[in-house]
């Protein structure tokens, strides 16, 4: 799939938004259609009035603990759901969610001050954009944007379809703070009782040498092994694990006859929301997956390797390159390879890749500039901000490292030796080593079930 800016050509359908939704950055031609694998906007007006529910006779604040959990809109149920709201420094407040096809339902903002005090605002609302990848399911990942008041600072908002009367569920506002980190990792949703305890390690090690200052972490669903591992993590403020107890019928392993109704536990509302959760804290975002590792080629670090880099791109992707986990282990003898098979580290063992070069976007990952980029993808980037694009960076400079199994009697792909990740052997081995002294009695995993 090649990378795409998506512009107002690529947005298809029919219907015109009111000029006080440009701002949006879609364009003013903005059209619904049926399950297009291309952003779908849509869009209602609504006089809407916000404040206490009718019986309220106190300034007792309505706003809910900010506990990580999808929220319903509850006056059409099992159709519509958010998770986060993001204030913009474009005066928009983006919501993140999911969203039934099809959806007819106008849907307005309610907004909240800190006491639960009222906030008037009329002709405002929801503006909802439907993410590709999506696969035509019951559900897509979404978000919902809502103008800022202009009169005031909301703490909360809330999605409603009868004129905010009887608003539910209220989602506290999170807006721009200081830069806080360099790097930040998003990981997609941990699921199928994940257990793999040795290869959360690996990856949190590894990608710390690289430059890694914190990981954020969606859990779905995780076994106890991998929990104490994250809270090992949590203790040193380098993780943040978010709850994403998704409100839908997901994948199931072994398989299930009953029908999934969202694409891979919600994956690009994760990401997406993990985008715009450290937009302002981190000065870049890197996306890749457990078994996935971003490897300079020419530096040491991504800091270095950054630097490097051209300057003024929003994106940088980097191709991919498959090492086979079920080849052998490298037949070379090195210092403490006996710790390295001792916990499993696929790093170190596994020096040899595919010889094939996947193309550009192509299964790829990719560091951003996050307030450069409005919509992730899964292996590319959907939107980029005005003025910004990508860039893809050459495999001899730096690329990333995929350790999966393939798992086909039948290829006779030999490999090609690919020793680089040997030159972090040392400080990977130790801080791995180290880790484990911690955490002795965790089991490596995976762990089997039989009720599984």
């Amino acid at each position: 799939m090649k990378d795409k800016k998506l512009n107002s050509n690529s947005l298809e359908g029919g219907c015109k938004t009111a000029a006080s939704f440009t701002f949006l950055l879609w364009s003013t031609e903005l059209h619904q259609t049926d399950f297009s694998n291309k952003p779908q906007v849509h869009n209602e007006k609504h006089v809407i009035m916000v404040g206490k529910p009718n019986n309220s006779t106190t300034n007792e604040s309505l706003i809910e603990e900010p506990e990580h959990y999808w929220r319903n809109v509850t006056t059409i149920p099992q159709k519509a759901f958010y998770y986060s709201a993001y204030a913009h420094a474009s005066n928009i407040i983006r919501l993140f969610g999911t969203i039934e096809k099809g959806l007819k339902d106008g849907l307005e903002c309610c907004f909240f001050t800190n006491r639960g005090d009222s906030v008037a605002e009329k002709n405002i609302g929801a503006h909802y954009t439907v993410l590709p990848e999506h696969k035509g399911l019951r559900y897509s990942a979404a978000f919902y944007t809502c103008p800022l008041p202009k009169s005031t600072r909301p703490y909360a908002v809330s999605l409603s379809t009868d004129h905010c009367k009887s608003p539910s569920n209220i989602l506290p506002i999170v807006y721009p703070q200081q830069q806080q980190r360099k790097f930040t990792v998003c990981v997609s949703p941990l699921n199928y009782r994940y257990s793999k305890a040795y290869e959360l390690v690996e990856m949190i090690e590894f990608n710390r040498i690289l430059g890694a200052d914190y990981f954020v972490f969606y859990n779905y669903s995780t076994d106890s092994n991998v929990d104490r591992v994250l809270e090992y993590y949590k203790e040193q403020g380098l993780v943040e694990v978010l709850k994403w107890n998704l409100p839908m019928k997901v994948d199931t392993w072994p398989k299930k006859k009953e029908p999934v109704e969202i694409h891979y536990f919600a994956q690009l509302a994760a990401l997406n929301d993990c985008l715009y959760r450290n937009m302002y804290v981190s000065k870049y975002v890197v996306f890749q997956d457990l078994d996935e590792f971003i490897i300079p080629k020419k530096h040491l670090t991504w800091s270095d390797m950054m630097e490097a880099l051209p300057k003024g791109s929003g994106a940088y992707i980097f191709r991919c390159f498959f090492f086979r986990k079920e080849w052998p282990d490298t037949t070379n003898n090195f210092e403490g390879k006996d710790k390295a098979q001792k916990y499993k580290m696929n790093t170190l063992l596994k020096q040899k890749r595919e010889s094939k070069v996947l193309g550009k976007s192509h299964r790829s990952k990719y560091i951003v500039d996050p307030k450069q980029i409005d919509t992730v993808g899964i292996h590319n980037i959907w939107r980029y901000r005005a003025g910004t694009k990508a860039h893809f960076v050459d495999p001899v400079f730096a690329r990333m490292h995929h350790y999966r199994d393939w798992l086909n009697p039948n290829d006779a792909n030999t490999g090609v030796e690919d020793n680089r990740t040997m030159v972090y052997r040392n400080e990977l081995l130790q801080n791995t080593i180290h880790a484990w002294e911690m955490l002795k009695d965790v089991p490596l995993g995976p762990i089997s079930h039989t009720d599984s």
